[in-house]
């Protein structure tokens, strides 16, 4: 996963799950994974592969493609910003 890539996924699991009112803690529970796990990932630490990319997104309720796509001019300039 590429830089940008990498950091709209990371603002749309945020959003997402502000949207939904979860925490990391259930967030990962629901992946079945542990908190430290999404922590890493949401911090940059560690890069989620594709098979990944579709758990956050079935945890999410949502499409994988909509982890991915930039929405907003926000999001969009905290792209260009941590590129």
């Amino acid at each position: 996963m590429s830089n940008r890539i990498y950091s709209v996924f990371v603002q749309n699991v945020r959003d997402r799950m502000v949207t939904l009112r979860i925490n990391q803690s259930k967030l990962a529970e629901t992946l079945g994974v542990t908190e430290g796990y999404v922590s890493q990932i949401l911090n940059g630490h560690r890069r989620p592969g594709l098979d990944s990319l579709e758990s956050f997104a079935t945890a999410l309720s949502t499409d994988p493609a909509e982890l991915i796509r930039a929405h907003s001019e926000t999001t969009k300039e905290n792209v260009t910003k941590s590129a």
